[in-house]
C-alpha cells in the first residue's frame, strides 16, 4: 500500500513537472528568446533592442567591457560603448539569473559606408587550367573507337592544371603538348577540392592526323550581370551574387585573369512561368573596363576597381545593413535595363531568413514596381547581383529568380558579399 502510494505520488509529480516545463517553454518570455539571432551586430555607439520584458524570468548579462546590458524604459538594451568600439563579446541570457538558457555572439562594428551598384556589367573570365566539359570517343584507323580520357578517368567538371609538369595556360596549349607527347601525357587534375594525378595516351585521329585525347575543354567564358555594390576604402567592389559557373558542367570557374566591363542593355527577354527572361547585353574590347576578376565564389566574384565607383542615385553611398536589421516590407531594387542607366524601382521584401552565417536565399523579394514588370515581368536573368534597398540602407542583392513566378526571387544579406571583400 505504502509501495503504490509513493508510486502514484512520483507519478503525479512527473506530470506536474512536465506541465510546468510546457508552460515555462510556451512562455512569453521564452519565446522571445527564440526570436533573438544568435549573432548580431552593432555599429559603434548604437543599441540594440533584446526582446526581454522587465522583471521577466530571464535576465541578461555580457562578458566585456565593449557592451553595457541595460533596463531602460522597460525593454533590455545592449549597447555598444564608444563612438569608435569594435570587436565581439556574448551576451548570457539565463533563467532566474542562474542558469544560461542562451549564448548570443555579438559583433560591435563601426558603420560601413558603400556605393550602391546597379550597374550593367560584362564578365570576361578565363580559367586556371583547361575545364573539361565533355568526354568523348574517337574513330580510329581499324574502324575501332577509343577515349583516352575516359580510360585515364578523367571526368566532365575536371580541371586539368599541369601536363608534363608545364602550367596549361588554355586549351590551345594543352592540345600542343598533347602532340608533342605522343607515348603519353602526365597530367595534374583539380576535382572538386581534390587533386591527383593521372597518364593520358593520346590516339591518332586519322581523318586530319592529329593526336587526339578524348576530351572537350574550355578555358574562358563571358556573360552580362549586375554590380551590387562598391567599397571606397578598399576600392574593392562585389557582383552577381553567385558563381560564374560553367554551361556545360554547371562547375564554377577557377580564376587565372578577367574583368568587368561597362555593358549596354540592347534587348529584354520576358520572364514568365517556367521561362526565365533575360536582358541582353553587349560590350566589346573597345568598352570602358571598370575593373579585375580576383575571386569567383558562390556568392558571387569580386575584385578590384581601377576607378572609383559613384552611383548617381545615392552620390554619398549608404550604410551597409545587417541580417537583423531587415525587415518585412517595401524596399527599393537598384537595376539597368536600358539605356538610362541606373534607375529605382518598387519591391516588398515578403520573407527574411534569419542566418548566423554566410549563405544565400537569406531573403524573398517580390517585384511590385508596374514600370519594372511591363519591362521584364519581374526577376530576369542579367539582374542577378542589384541591390536592393530599405530604410536608407543597402540590405543585400537579388541573386535568383522563382522559375515558376518571376516576379518573385531569392536575395542574399549584403553582408556576406561584405565579408569576402575582408576576409
Amino acid at each position: 500500500m505504502k509501495n503504490r502510494f509513493l508510486r502514484r505520488a512520483l507519478q503525479a509529480l512527473g506530470v506536474t513537472l512536465c506541465a510546468l516545463i510546457l508552460a515555462l517553454n510556451y512562455s512569453g518570455p521564452i519565446l522571445s528568446l527564440r526570436d533573438i539571432p544568435q549573432i548580431i551586430h552593432i555599429p559603434a555607439g548604437e543599441s540594440y533592442i533584446l526582446p526581454l520584458e522587465q522583471n521577466s524570468l530571464l535576465t541578461a548579462s555580457c562578458d566585456t567591457d565593449t557592451l553595457e546590458v541595460s533596463m531602460l524604459s522597460g525593454e533590455t538594451l545592449a549597447e555598444a560603448t564608444g563612438e569608435d568600439t569594435s570587436g565581439n563579446s556574448n551576451i548570457t541570457v539565463s533563467l532566474f539569473g542562474i542558469v544560461p538558457v542562451k549564448s548570443i555572439q555579438v559583433n560591435v562594428r563601426n558603420e560601413i559606408m558603400l556605393a550602391p551598384g546597379g550597374t550593367s556589367i560584362g564578365v570576361t573570365l578565363h580559367t586556371k587550367g583547361a575545364l573539361v566539359v565533355g568526354i568523348s570517343s574517337i574513330l580510329l584507323a581499324n574502324g575501332e573507337t577509343a577515349s583516352p580520357a575516359a580510360a585515364a578517368g578523367l571526368q566532365a567538371g575536371d580541371i586539368i592544371e599541369r601536363a608534363n609538369g608545364v602550367e596549361i595556360q588554355d586549351s590551345n596549349h594543352l592540345k600542343e603538348i598533347c602532340n608533342n607527347s605522343k607515348d603519353g601525357v602526365d597530367l595534374q587534375i583539380l576535382r572538386g577540392n581534390d587533386r591527383f594525378s593521372a597518364t593520358l595516351k593520346p590516339v591518332l585521329e586519322p581523318q586530319e592526323n592529329q593526336y587526339r585525347m578524348g576530351m572537350w575543354v574550355r578555358d574562358s567564358t563571358a556573360g552580362v550581370g549586375t554590380l551590387s555594390f562598391y567599397d571606397p576604402v578598399s576600392k574593392k567592389y562585389a557582383a552577381l551574387g553567385h558563381a560564374i559557373t560553367d554551361v556545360d558542367t554547371r562547375s564554377p570557374l577557377t580564376v587565372r585573369e578577367g574583368e568587368i566591363v561597362q555593358s549596354s542593355i540592347v534587348d529584354i527577354v520576358q520572364g514568365a512561368q517556367g521561362e526565365p527572361g533575360e536582358l541582353r547585353g553587349t560590350f566589346n574590347s573597345s568598352s570602358h573596363t571598370l575593373g579585375s576578376i580576383e575571386k569567383n565564389s558562390q556568392y558571387g566574384i569580386y575584385g578590384t576597381m581601377y576607378n572609383t565607383f559613384v552611383n548617381p542615385l545615392y552620390k554619398d553611398g549608404l550604410p551597409m545593413a545587417y541580417p537583423e536589421d531587415v525587415v518585412v516590407g517595401p524596399a527599393e531594387i537598384l537595376t539597368t535595363i536600358s539605356d538610362e542607366g541606373i534607375k529605382s524601382y518598387s519591391c516588398e521584401i515578403i520573407k527574411t531568413n534569419p542566418q548566423n552565417s554566410p549563405a544565400q536565399k537569406g531573403m524573398v523579394v517580390e517585384i511590385t514596381d508596374p514600370e519594372l514588370l511591363r519591362a521584364t515581368g519581374g526577376i530576369v536573368q542579367g539582374m542577378s547581383g542589384s541591390p536592393l534597398v530599405q530604410n536608407g540602407k543597402l540590405i543585400g542583392v537579388v541573386t535568383h529568380v522563382f522559375i515558376n513566378d518571376p516576379k518573385k526571387g531569392y536575395c542574399m544579406y549584403a553582408l556576406w558579399m561584405y565579408d569576402q571583400i575582408v576576409n
